[in-house]
């Protein structure tokens, strides 16, 4: 309840954990600001990811997965039920290919538009 009192409201604090899973809510787009780059992070789970309004891609989403290469001791990202367009969906398997992750998993994945 006393979140973003001192901190900025669209903003995570620096986090030190192994484990981190974010549930995002769910039925609408929203922008956020996630820093992934924390050395301390070895397992990242996000779940209900929106990124449909046109075929430009999500930059806000697709920034957070490019400060992945940022953090040596990730290892393991999964995504959980994502709403993406094809675009998208390919620039986000590209951005986590030049990674350390080891284990990459997507669930419950719904692509929208045309492949270009």
């Amino acid at each position: 309840d006393t979140y973003g009192e001192r901190e900025d409201a669209e903003s995570l604090q620096d986090l030190k954990t192994q484990s981190l899973h974010i549930v995002f809510p769910t039925g609408k787009e929203f922008h956020f600001i996630l820093d992934v780059s924390v050395g301390t992070t070895v397992s990242l789970e996000l779940s209900n990811i929106k990124c449909v309004l046109d075929d430009n891609g999500c930059p806000y989403f697709e920034n957070v997965l490019s400060k992945l290469q940022k953090n040596s001791r990730l290892s393991n990202l999964t995504l959980n039920n994502i709403e993406i367009t094809w675009n998208s969906f390919f620039t986000i398997l590209q951005l986590v290919w030049r990674t350390n992750i080891e284990y990459f998993s997507i669930s419950n994945v719904k692509l929208q538009g045309y492949l270009d």
